[in-house]
C-alpha cells in the first residue's frame, strides 16, 4: 500500500470518527466545503503547509489536503488560523476535531492519536567550510542559528551527543 493511500484512509478514518461536528457561524478566515463541520487550526507561517495567503485565506498542501478529503468525505469544513499553543489545546479539550500538521514525539503521542504520515521531513545544519563541526545538541544550543527548530522536540527526543541520537554527519561539497 502506497504511502498516499495510507495516508488518504488515515485522514478518512479520522474525518468520519470526529466528535464534534456542530454547526455554527463561520469565522471571516475560514474555508468551507460542503456537509457536516469539521474544525481545525493551522499556524499561519508554516510555509508551504500552512499559510495565511493574499486574501487572507488558510492555504498550504495541508490545507489543500484537508479539504479535498472534507470535500470526498462530503464535510464543512472550518480551517481558523491561531497560535501552534492554542492549536495543540484545543485538539487536546475537543474544540477542533484535527490538526494538519503535527510531528511525531512520543511525547505528543501520549495526548493525540497520529495517522500515517503525509509528508517525511529530514532536517540538517548547514555550517562554512572550515567551521569547526557541531557534535553535540549542546554545541548546537550555542551556534548561531538561521532558520527554524522545533525547539520543544528537542530536549525529550534528543540524548546529549548526536552521534547517540542517529544524526550522521553527511558533508556536502
Amino acid at each position: 500500500m502506497t504511502c498516499q493511500l495510507k495516508t488518504i484512509i488515515s485522514l478518512f478514518i479520522i474525518l468520519v470518527f470526529s466528535s464534534a461536528l456542530a454547526s455554527e457561524e463561520q469565522p471571516k478566515n475560514s474555508v468551507s466545503v460542503r456537509g457536516k463541520k469539521l474544525k481545525t487550526i493551522i499556524v499561519g507561517e508554516y510555509y508551504p503547509y500552512t499559510f495565511v495567503n493574499k486574501e487572507g485565506l488558510p492555504d498550504g498542501f495541508s490545507v489543500d489536503l484537508a479539504k479535498a478529503v472534507s470535500q470526498v468525505m462530503d464535510h464543512d469544513l472550518e480551517i481558523t488560523v491561531d497560535t501552534w499553543d492554542n492549536a495543540q489545546n484545543d485538539l487536546k479539550t475537543g474544540r477542533i476535531d484535527f490538526l494538519p500538521m503535527m510531528a511525531y514525539s512520543r511525547e505528543r503521542d501520549r495526548d493525540f492519536d497520529f495517522s500515517a504520515p503525509h509528508t517525511i521531513a529530514y532536517d540538517a545544519f548547514f555550517i562554512r567550510k572550515g567551521i569547526r563541526p557541531i557534535n553535540s545538541i549542546s554545541e548546537l544550543a550555542q551556534a548561531r542559528s538561521k532558520g527554524r527548530m522545533d525547539d520543544e522536540m528537542m530536549p525529550a527526543e534528543y540524548p546529549e551527543t548526536c552521534c547517540n541520537c542517529g544524526m550522521t554527519k553527511r558533508y556536502i561539497t
